[in-house]
C-alpha cells in the first residue's frame, strides 16, 4: 500500500474522512475490496489530510490501517480553499474521473461534497449514471441499536467508556510512541513507567488509569497507564504514563504502542507520595482478578 501521487487509468474508490477508521468504514472499505477484486483493479481510498483539527489515530497509524485492510492506495487530498470552491461536477469529473480513473465508487449514505457540501448520494448517482460508472452506497453500521459513527467513539472517550469504543472501533484503541525521559518518579517508588507525550491534533480517552497492554517488539506485557497531568506532583505536560507489570529495562527512546483496554478510576491527586504508591499497586492488581 502507498500514497498515491499519480494519476490511475482505473480503479475502485471509497469516498470517507476515515478519521478513527471503525468498524463503519470497514464495511466501506470490504464492499470496494470486494467490487476491486471483481473487476481487477486497484482499491483506493480517498481521505483528506486536514478537514479535522483532532483524529483518534495519528496520519501514520491510519495508513498502516488502511494497508491491514486491505488497500492499494490512499490519495490523501488537502482541504484548502481551491480544493472547497470545486462544485460537485468539477469534483468528480477532476477527481474522481481524470486523477483516479473511478470505476466503481463506495459511499456512505451521508456523504457530500463539493463546494459548500451541495452534493449528496443522489447526485453522485447522477454523475455515476452520466459516465456510466457503478456506484454502492452503504447504509450505516448500527451496534447495540447505535449507528457506528466517529462523533460516538468521541463522546465514548470523553466518559471513559474505552471497552465500548474499542467494540465500535473494532480493534482495541491503542497510542505509540517514543518513550521519553521524565521524572523518574515512579521507579523510584518502585514503579516504573514509559512516559509518552500526547501530541495536540490527537483526541484522547478521559484523564484517569487503565488497564492496558503493552508491545515492546514482539513481545506482549500486561499494564496500567495514566493518562493526564500527575497532580499529586504537580505536572504540567500532560502524558500516558504507563507501568508495565514485570519488565525491567531502560526503554528511554524506543518504541511502544500500548493497547487500551478497560478503565480503572479517574486522575486523582493523593495528599502523599504513599497515597499514590498504594494506588498504583491497586491499579496493578486490576489484572490478577
Amino acid at each position: 500500500m502507498k500514497l498515491l501521487k499519480e494519476k490511475l487509468n482505473k480503479s475502485v474508490v471509497t469516498l470517507g474522512k476515515f478519521d478513527c477508521l471503525h468498524l463503519g468504514h470497514k464495511k466501506l472499505i470490504n464492499i470496494a475490496k470486494e467490487k476491486a477484486m471483481e473487476l481487477g483493479v486497484p482499491l483506493v481510498a480517498y481521505t483528506f489530510s486536514n478537514v479535522l483539527k483532532e483524529s483518534v489515530f495519528s496520519f501514520e497509524d491510519r495508513l498502516k490501517m488502511f494497508e491491514d485492510m486491505g488497500c492499494d492506495y490512499v490519495y490523501v487530498e488537502e482541504f484548502n480553499q481551491e480544493f472547497r470552491s470545486l462544485s460537485p461536477r468539477d469534483f468528480f469529473e477532476k477527481k474522481l474521473m481524470r486523477t483516479l480513473g473511478a470505476m466503481h465508487i463506495v459511499a456512505g449514505t451521508d456523504w457530500r461534497f463539493g463546494k459548500d457540501r451541495a452534493g449528496d448520494v443522489a447526485a453522485l448517482m447522477e454523475l455515476c449514471q452520466e459516465y456510466q460508472r457503478g456506484l454502492s452506497v452503504v447504509e450505516k453500521l448500527t451496534l447495540y441499536g447505535e449507528e457506528v459513527s466517529s462523533t460516538l467513539i468521541r463522546k465514548l472517550f470523553e466518559a471513559g467508556d474505552i471497552k465500548k469504543a474499542n467494540e465500535y472501533l473494532g480493534r482495541y484503541y491503542y497510542i505509540s510512541g517514543k518513550v521519553s525521559q521524565g521524572k523518574k518518579l515512579g521507579r523510584n517508588l518502585g514503579f516504573p513507567t514509559a512516559n509518552i507525550i500526547l501530541e495536540s491534533n490527537l483526541i484522547y480517552p478521559k484523564d484517569g488509569v487503565y488497564a492496558t497492554k503493552t508491545f515492546i517488539g514482539d513481545r506482549e506485557y500486561l499494564s496500567v497507564t495514566n493518562i493526564g497531568t500527575n497532580p499529586t506532583v504537580n505536572d504540567k505536560i500532560r502524558r500516558a504514563e504507563t507501568h508495565i507489570i514485570g519488565f525491567e529495562g531502560d526503554l528511554y527512546d524506543k518504541e511502544i504502542v500500548v493497547h487500551f483496554c478497560d478503565y480503572i478510576r479517574g486522575e486523582e491527586q493523593f495528599e502523599s507520595i504513599e497515597q499514590l504508591k498504594s494506588q498504583i499497586d491497586k491499579d496493578a492488581s486490576y489484572w490478577k482478578n
